[in-house]
């Protein structure tokens, strides 16, 4: 039997009724297909959600909580500078 191509707008629809609670070879029976391809096709779509690169919004947000952590970490070593300070001139 020959390799089909469907297109990714058909997978993806087939996906979606998946992840929507149907089973495999439900939407396989009905549109057309193996159960076999549409759970290769839901894993497919997984590996593919685990691999994105983050949005515009996501890099914004990564950018601020990096400064946000290195101001944080600058204050953390000024209050140990003038702790140990402190700590000296009290002896």
């Amino acid at each position: 039997m020959g390799k089909s191509n469907f297109s990714d707008e058909f997978k993806r629809l087939a996906v979606a009724r998946v992840l929507a609670g149907e089973s495999p070879p439900q939407v396989a029976a009905e549109i057309g297909v193996s159960a076999n391809s549409v759970r290769k096709w839901v894993q497919a779509a997984d590996m593919v959600g685990h691999e994105r690169t983050p949005t515009a919004e996501e890099l914004v947000e990564m950018r601020r909580l990096r400064k946000r952590i290195a101001d944080l970490e600058e204050s953390n070593t000024i209050l140990k500078k003038a702790t140990a300070l402190f700590a000296k001139d009290s002896k």
